[in-house]
């Protein structure tokens, strides 16, 4: 049985924080609004809290929001090891919006490595996403070096993830307010999860969805692909393979990997 507790967003409109078991674990996620279902997928490290914003952003356009915290992060129960891959994340999700009691259509958002995540579901359950909308999502699995040759983002040095996660807490006014928004999720899933934090790291690094984005394209699943315009996280030909791919133009938006929250 569901576990609730109220809380408010930032516009004064009230989001359900509810607990619920998914497969025999535990799934903390948010849910409110009224109208289309959206399945919002947070980024490595995070969790709903993190997103209080752009979630009440889509309470207040219409939208029944809901937004796990995904597994081994937020309260939520870590997967089993053998299921901790794109595709048992994906399966993970569809099991979520069967629990959740979501049978319409859903529209499927997604950042960062939650983009991911979406990419993995739409791809098990194709006929059931009306919209998948990925937020600098990973998935692109390559990027450039300096010299401008192409290379597998798996190889990417860890030097190179370090120097940009840094960039995107400068300048520094925006960079309290971005650590502000994280921080409590950041470390409480630290605390708690510091194994699964690295393996889904590695994970997300190595990311590739080349294969499931043509698969898409090809079923005609629609995708919007959005990129903040100085994101280092995920680079800029890891961002044009996965349109490439799925055959859609892509867009830049002003920011950086983390634009949404900032």
């Amino acid at each position: 049985m569901a576990r609730t507790v109220s809380w408010v967003d930032a516009a004064s409109r009230p989001i359900r924080w509810v607990s619920l078991d998914v497969g025999g674990r535990r799934v903390v996620y948010a849910v409110g609004g009224a109208g289309h279902p959206v399945l919002f997928l947070h980024g490595w490290g995070l969790g709903h809290r993190t997103y209080a914003r752009p979630l009440a952003a889509l309470v207040r356009r219409g939208c029944r929001v809901y937004a796990p915290s995904l597994p081994g992060f937020g309260g939520t129960s870590p997967l089993p090891r053998s299921e901790r891959t794109l595709a048992g994340y994906g399966a993970w999700a569809e099991a979520f919006l069967d629990a959740a009691g979501v049978d319409d259509h859903v529209f499927v958002a997604g950042h960062s490595f939650g983009g991911g995540v979406g990419v993995s579901l739409a791809h098990r359950i194709p006929s059931r996403v009306r919209y998948l909308v990925l937020l600098n999502s990973v998935g692109g699995a390559c990027w450039e070096y300096a010299a401008g040759r192409p290379g597998y983002l798996g190889g990417r040095p860890v030097w190179s993830w370090a120097l940009h996660l840094g960039r995107e807490l400068w300048p520094p006014a925006r960079g309290a307010q971005l650590a502000a928004g994280m921080w409590s999720d950041v470390t409480a899933n630290l605390i708690s999860n510091p194994v699964g934090m690295w393996q889904v790291a590695g994970l997300a690094a190595g990311a590739d969805l080349l294969d499931e984005l043509a698969d898409l394209g090809r079923l005609g699943v629609p995708v919007l692909a959005l990129r903040g315009h100085t994101d280092g996280i995920v680079p800029l030909a890891a961002f044009e393979a996965m349109c490439a791919a799925v055959g859609t133009e892509g867009r830049m938006v002003r920011g950086n990997h983390s634009f949404l929250l900032a």
